[in-house]
């Protein structure tokens, strides 16, 4: 909803987007492919696995791509490299090399954090703050070899 609100000045827009998209046929996607897309100019590129050549896209050109070893990588030769000529600062009106003075602090509002058990033993924190129409939560949970008896002797 906050794209919706920063792109169409409204967060609700996701009801007539959603309305835009169901309204779309069948004839508007056949029309839209004739137009833009069949017989048009494309590159199609053809990644397969390597030795798995029946898998390559229907006449497809080898690129003769040579693949390389990381563990024959060469160094830079230092002295084939060229003496590069000095770069000139551009001129400034103030000396940078004086670091300016500390500004005044900046308000900070720190939101209250809430917390609440609910029935089922599961803790809640959250914190409210409601400048866009967001929700965004997340879930922790103990899980995998750290609750294995074997390993629970490590986890302290």
């Amino acid at each position: 909803m906050a794209q919706y609100n920063v792109f169409a000045g409204d967060p609700g827009f996701i009801t007539q987007d959603i309305e835009n998209i169901k309204a779309v046929t069948k004839e508007d996607v056949i029309r839209v492919y004739n137009t833009y897309i069949k017989d048009k100019p494309f590159v199609l590129t053809s990644f397969v696995p390597k030795g798995q050549l029946d898998l390559v896209a229907e006449n497809s050109i080898d690129a003769d791509i040579q693949e390389e070893s990381i563990n024959n990588a060469t160094q830079v030769d230092q002295a084939a490299i060229v003496e590069v000529e000095e770069i000139v600062k551009s001129p400034s009106k103030f000396d940078r090399s004086i670091e300016p003075a500390k500004g005044v602090d900046p308000d900070l509002t720190i939101p209250e954090v809430w917390t609440e058990v609910v029935p089922n033993g599961i803790k809640l924190y959250g914190i409210e703050h409601n400048e866009l129409p967001l929700i965004q939560y997340s879930i922790t949970m103990d899980g995998g070899h750290i609750l294995s008896p074997a390993c629970r002797g490590f986890n302290k």
